[in-house]
């Protein structure tokens, strides 16, 4: 400490009250001289608060325990602004108006991860203070006050709209059991597909019950995610992976015809559901999963919405989100970033890249973009005839970008 240091020592010591000789409060202050100016100048930080020991340390700085706390998320703040927690006693700097049955509380986002809550424009509740507060949770998990909400009888949940005015659906996921339609005597691999439509005319055109005594096998579902007086979901039965033979049964089919080319929306997906006889759904991918970059290549734009996040291939068989591109479930691979079935065409050439890929299986990213520029390149041209250079370049991006892995 040089000279002109040691004088404004002095004169912080004098101004302090010269609760401690000047030569303790000289050692103790020497060696951190630089840190206890700078927080003198910056926060208020006081010779007492130092000789007494009264504070803590941050990023090289002293504050004054009577006047500053550090949070739960290891920040710095103003006691008198703090917010405290209720769940982990102690201040937050992330606070959460939660309520608990009779209570409203302060909880941190961190407590919030902790508890089982519900939340509802902005703020979050236990079950209790749910009904307290006349909320209501629907067959989707959302939140509606109970005023804004109906109830059915059918399934003995709450919904958007009335019952009544649902005649032309089900209710979402409704029955989840259906039949397979089998073409051959040894069939191998099954695939079934989820059609997000938003076509109100379409919609209307035949009851929920014509519709399904019309087309077996197939059901007519709500969606939350679509607009509710436009939006259905049609789910297919899982289909023997025989392209010509699907095709034939949906064609041959007015109503299913009609339903597969109503109109879509940037809101639609269409969710494909691949598996294989004998194999569990982490061992189909485990052959398949070389194709993971030209599936994030042919429908990017829907990767990392909230309903398709894109993962590496180890993420996604470790990690098994509900709302990641490529879901792996017990006995099947939900392929969820695909786009809506604009129309039978479109849900043709679907179904023959699957029956190319499950008959050109590929474990490894390499072995697969050899395929996508072989054996799969003249099938790929006829949906992409004018950029298949560009497809190309995005597969190469995909691979390098969640693989890790230069073509």
């Amino acid at each position: 400490m040089d000279s002109t240091q040691l004088r404004i020592a002095y004169s912080l010591w004098r101004e302090s009250g010269r609760g401690n000789s000047f030569r303790y409060f000289y050692s103790k202050v020497k060696d951190e001289w630089d840190a206890f100016i700078e927080s003198v100048n910056q926060n208020d930080f006081s010779v007492e608060a130092y000789m007494e020991d009264r504070y803590f340390e941050r990023r090289g700085l002293f504050y004054d325990r009577n006047d500053w706390v550090r949070t739960i998320e290891g920040e710095t703040e103003d006691i008198d602004l703090a917010s405290w927690c209720d769940y982990y006693e102690d201040y937050t700097s992330e606070p959460n108006t939660v309520y608990i049955g009779r209570d409203q509380l302060t909880y941190s986002s961190k407590a919030i991860n902790q508890c089982n809550l519900y939340y509802y424009e902005g703020e979050y509740y236990d079950d209790v203070a749910l009904d307290r507060h006349d909320l209501v949770v629907l067959y989707d998990g959302d939140i509606l006050p109970r005023d804004s909400a109906y109830y059915w009888d059918s399934d003995e949940q709450y919904h958007y709209e009335p019952e009544e005015c649902n005649r032309y659906t089900r209710s979402y996921h409704n029955n989840n059991r259906q039949a397979k339609v089998i073409f051959s005597k040894v069939p191998q691999f099954f695939i079934g597909i989820e059609v997000e439509k938003e076509d109100r005319h379409v919609k209307e055109s035949i009851g929920i019950d014509d519709f399904e005594n019309t087309c077996p096998g197939y059901r007519k579902e709500d969606d939350g995610s679509l607009d509710c007086e436009s939006g259905f979901e049609m789910i297919t039965p899982p289909y023997e992976l025989k392209p010509d033979k699907i095709m034939g049964h949906i064609r041959s089919n007015p109503t299913l015809v009609k339903h597969f080319n109503a109109d879509v929306s940037y809101s639609c997906g269409g969710h494909m559901n691949l598996s294989e006889e004998g194999l569990s759904g982490d061992e189909l991918f485990a052959k398949l999963k070389g194709y993971t970059p030209l599936f994030h290549a042919l429908y990017h734009k829907r990767i990392n919405n909230r309903w398709a996040k894109g993962k590496s291939n180890y993420d996604l068989q470790r990690e098994k989100e509900k709302y990641q591109s490529i879901r792996i479930h017990d006995n099947r691979i939900e392929y969820r970033l695909i786009s809506a079935v604009h129309n039978l065409d479109t849900l043709e050439w679907r179904l023959k890249l699957f029956e190319l890929i499950t008959k050109n299986p590929a474990s490894c990213p390499k072995v697969a973009y050899f395929f996508f520029q072989t054996k799969l390149k003249r099938h790929i041209k006829k949906m992409y005839p004018n950029n298949f250079e560009e497809l190309n370049k995005r597969v190469i991006a995909m691979t390098y970008e969640y693989e890790n892995i230069n073509l």
